[in-house]
């Protein structure tokens, strides 16, 4: 196969994965299936992408990130929340 063509199947592959990635965990996330994880700014950490709770007094910056779930459980939700859509 010519490099440019593997290069083309290569990255047009990564793109669609990454947005498959995107949208599952946005998914994820609106259906509440997410922790909150808490980041330690004292290393100089980037917070622009972080909400601030206050714990115990001491606010702290938080991302909302997904649960871990397989294909299969990911197809069941999508699943039941497309029949939930439709009630």
């Amino acid at each position: 196969m010519d490099e440019l063509v593997k290069k083309y199947i290569y990255e047009k592959e990564r793109s669609i994965r990454l947005r498959e990635e995107k949208i599952k965990r946005n998914f994820l996330i609106n259906h509440g299936l997410c922790r909150k994880v808490y980041v330690d700014v004292s290393n100089g950490e980037d917070t622009s992408d972080y909400d601030m709770d206050s714990v115990d007094g001491v606010d702290k910056y938080y991302k909302m990130e997904p649960v871990t779930v397989t294909d299969e459980e990911y197809r069941k939700l999508r699943d039941i929340a497309k029949k939930e859509a439709k009630i």
